[in-house]
């Protein structure tokens, strides 16, 4: 067995496991809330952010909603690049809570969550980071148990959406050195 085929083999293990191993009715409404939740809280947030009381706060807004919109085209960049297609249609016995058909791999729900942890622990500290750490984790989660993707593709938007999200960070330090640098000049 070579190097990938092991790779396939145990990412339909995992797959299994997580979709079919923990079955109950809690899970199986908490895990459906990230499907529409997840770009609701993120826009939300962004405006809450930049229309707060806060006027630090009104980069980070503009830098998060920046960052989900460009990181979300260049996932589906990706996805066309790659043409996996999600389990709930190339498995006939994934369990299935809802039907997507666009294509799996990288997952976005978990690029878009751990993009906006890895960005927002950088804005409101390491305590609130482990919270939304933990939220992105199961963000991903959701998406294997739910059966509309395979660990790879939730491991892989993780990671691109955890460098994304640093990537963020970046930037929002950039504008702030670019804006103090005017400031002083005027």
């Amino acid at each position: 067995m070579s190097c990938m085929e092991y790779l396939k083999a145990l990412d339909l293990k995992i797959f299994h496991f997580i979709n079919a191993g923990f079955i109950n009715e809690i899970f199986d409404f908490l895990a459906s809330l990230p499907e529409n939740g997840l770009v609701i809280v993120i826009v939300l947030g962004s405006f809450a952010l930049i229309f707060g009381r806060n006027p630090r706060n009104r980069l980070p807004g503009f830098v998060l909603l920046s960052g989900y919109s460009v990181g979300g085209w260049g996932v589906e960049l990706i996805k066309e690049f790659f043409h996996r297609l999600r389990p709930c249609v190339a498995l006939p016995d994934a369990r299935v809570l809802f039907v997507k058909t666009n294509l799996s791999f990288p997952s976005g729900h978990a690029f878009a969550a751990f993009m906006a942890a890895v960005y927002l622990s950088s804005v409101f500290g390491k305590k609130t980071g482990i919270w939304f750490l933990t939220a992105a984790a199961l963000v991903g989660l959701s998406r294997i148990y739910c059966g509309v993707h395979y660990p790879a593709d939730v491991i892989s938007g993780a990671v691109l959406g955890s460098a994304f999200g640093y990537l963020l960070v970046l930037v929002e330090i950039r504008i702030a050195l670019s804006v103090a640098q005017k400031d002083d000049k005027a």
